[in-house]
Formats: structure tokens, C-alpha cells, sequence
């Protein structure tokens, strides 16, 4: 039987996550993170995930932000003391060469329920980046 008093909820991990993705970065990255909801909204999971890889080189602020909703969504690569549930299991993660392609990959052959949780998971974990991002 786990310590109830040890254990974090969905809230507590996603804002731990959100606080250390956005810590220190600059309000560019601010101003799109105050975007891409919107986006999700208007447009769906996979065409912002797509639009955020068309525009992503060489680290800038659109592949950070892609790399970090991947991250969150496999419960890989996260930063140290962050734990997540994956929303999307790493053996159903096959094709493409890393991952977020991956990630791109499954969510185009996943079906309906798969991609409504994660576009749920990721607008909940918007919710905590936008306060912590900065933006003008």
C-alpha cells in the first residue's frame, strides 16, 4: 500500500512539468505558448503537432514546445523528478526516426478515443504552461 501522503496528483506532476519546461525562457516562447490552445481548438492535436514540426529548426521555441508535449505525452524525457503516466505507451510508438515523429506517426493511425485523450492531456497541460510562461 503506497503513502498517500508521498504521492502527487495528475495536477501537481502537470504543474511541476509545465514550471520546469517554461522556467527561464524568453516571451516568445510566452506568446506561442499562449497560442497553440487555441490552435488545438481550432485546428485539432495533429494539425498544430504538424504545424509545430513544419516550423522546427534547430531548437527553436516551436520544436522545444513539440519536443516537451511529446515528452509529456510518452513520459519520456522528462526532467528529473517529474513523473507522468504515459497517455501513449511507448510499444505503440513504432515508426519514425525520433520521437517526435513518433509520436506524429501514432497519433495519424490511432483511433478517435486515443486522440481525443490526448488532445485532452495536452490542453490540460497548457493550462499550466500558460501561467508559468512569460509573454508580453
Amino acid at each position: 500500500m503506497s503513502n498517500l501522503s508521498t504521492m502527487k496528483s495528475i495536477a501537481q506532476t502537470r504543474a511541476k512539468y509545465a514550471w520546469e519546461c517554461a522556467n527561464g525562457k524568453d516571451k516568445e516562447y510566452g506568446s506561442l505558448v499562449n497560442k497553440i490552445p487555441a490552435y488545438i481548438k481550432t485546428n485539432g492535436l495533429l494539425n498544430t503537432l504538424a504545424f509545430l514540426y513544419s516550423k522546427s529548426k534547430n531548437d527553436n521555441r516551436e520544436e522545444k514546445l513539440l519536443k516537451q508535449i511529446c515528452s509529456w505525452l510518452t513520459g519520456q524525457s522528462l526532467p528529473s523528478g517529474v513523473t507522468a503516466f504515459p497517455v501513449i505507451e511507448s510499444n505503440k510508438l513504432t515508426t519514425g526516426s525520433n520521437a517526435q515523429e513518433k509520436v506524429l506517426n501514432y497519433l495519424m493511425t490511432s483511433d478517435a478515443k486515443d486522440l481525443i485523450q490526448c488532445t485532452t492531456e495536452v490542453l490540460a497541460l497548457f493550462n499550466w504552461l500558460r501561467r508559468f510562461a512569460k509573454s508580453e
